[in-house]
Parts: structure tokens; C-alpha cells; sequence
């Protein structure tokens, strides 16, 4: 149903969104790499929802482009990943949040008007620990999604550094380990790799690494 529906035309942004999600499935269907790419492809803009077990992550889409990410794992909340990364200690995280209600609520500003982190300093940070949690999503092995159509978030947003299609390459490239790649081409060693047009992306809008590149180009010599 989801991969029948994008042969239509993007949707009007007047679109009214309901409770109920406009498309689901599990990655039997369509793994993640196929769904964002759908959702860039089509520029649509709502919620792309992923459960596996009791673990839930909300990617919020605007065009077609992951802008937040919400995730239900402990260790991805930026408290802890600001710890673990060693930017801050684990006092001054929790002195920050003891003071987050006189500080508006938010454990970035407060770290920011305690003087804890620059406020440049934190948006990298913040704009990083966003493009991990959406990253992790590439490496579960089984899963399911609920895509809610035009809903978007009202948390700040931080820029990515990458377009949606280099964001899905970065993704495949996270989430498809030797073994797993390995598991993939089992019986499939004596075809031939092929590329498809696609009107929707150009090879350079993947921003593939050298040896990537490489191996993609001698897909259209095939």
C-alpha cells in the first residue's frame, strides 16, 4: 500500500492530519532505507514512527527531510549523551536538572545559562545527537513503521549537515555491516549489479565515498 501510494504525486501541505496513521507495516515490507527514501522522493512532510518491542522512535519529516527525532531509549536523551561523550560530567548534568523549571524548562538552555556549554557548542551537539538517534534506526534487523501524515513537531530544530538522500547513504552505510551485506549477496554472486533511473535523485545527491562511487559507476558500464 505505502510503496503503491508514492506513485502518486506529493500531497498539498492543506492536507488534514488525523490520529490514525495513513500507512503502516513492518520492515518485511519495506526496510528504513526504502521508507525515508519514499518520503524524500515525495517531499512529504509528517510523522515516520518506528517500534520494535518496547523501544519507539518518531522521526518529525518537513519536505521529505528528517528535522527531529524523538526516541524512547534512555541513553539517546542528550543528558546522557552529553555524559557519555564526556562533554559534561554527570554532577553537572544532574546540578542542570534540578534547574531546568527556572530556566524555561529545556536542559540545553539550562546548560547554556549555567554556563556549563557555549551555546554553539550545544546546537552542534544537539544538531549530532539527532542525526545518531535517526542513524541507530538503520541497524535494527526487524521493526515496524507508522507514518501520521502533516505532523510536524514544535521542538527547535538543528540542521544536519546533509540532504535527505546523503542521510539515507550515511544510514545504509551505519546499519549494513560486512555480515550483514554478506547475508544479502548469499546466491546472488553470479548477478550482475544494474543501475536504475531514477528521476528523483542524481548519484551526487548520495555523496558516496570514493570506493562507493566507484562501484556505482561500473553499475552503468554493466
Amino acid at each position: 500500500e505505502l510503496l503503491r501510494a508514492f506513485e502518486s504525486p506529493p500531497e498539498t501541505a492543506l492536507a488534514a492530519y488525523t490520529d490514525r496513521p495513513k500507512y503502516a507495516g513492518s520492515f518485511k515490507e519495506a526496510l528504513p532505507a526504502r521508507l525515508f527514501f519514499r518520503m524524500a522522493a515525495a517531499r512529504s512532510t509528517g510523522k515516520l514512527a518506528f517500534l520494535r518491542g518496547e523501544v519507539k522512535k518518531e522521526v518529525f519529516l518537513r519536505d521529505g527531510f528528517p528535522e527531529f527525532v524523538q526516541s524512547s531509549i534512555e541513553k539517546e536523551r542528550i543528558g546522557e549523551f552529553l555524559v557519555a561523550r564526556g562533554v559534561i560530567t554527570r554532577d553537572q548534568l544532574n546540578d542542570a536538572l534540578d534547574a531546568m523549571e527556572v530556566y524555561g524548562g529545556r536542559l540545553g538552555d539550562t546548560l547554556a545559562a549555567m554556563r556549563v556549554l557555549q551555546p554553539h557548542t550545544l546546537f552542534s551537539l544537539l544538531a549530532e545527537q539527532v542525526k545518531e538517534k535517526l542513524l541507530e534506526i538503520y541497524t535494527w534487523p526487524d521493526g515496524r513503521y507508522e507514518f501520521y501524515a502533516h505532523l510536524m513537531t514544535n521542538a527547535p530544530v538543528y540542521p544536519l549537515g546533509l540532504g535527505s538522500f546523503a542521510l539515507i547513504a550515511e544510514g545504509v552505510r551505519k546499519g549494513w555491516g560486512l555480515a550483514r551485506l554478506e547475508a544479502w549477496v548469499a546466491g546472488r554472486e553470479a548477478q550482475r549489479m544494474r543501475r536504475i533511473a531514477n528521476q528523483a535523485i542524481e548519484l551526487d545527491n548520495l555523496r558516496l565515498q570514493p570506493l562507493e562511487l566507484k562501484v556505482a559507476r561500473s553499475s552503468e558500464d554493466a
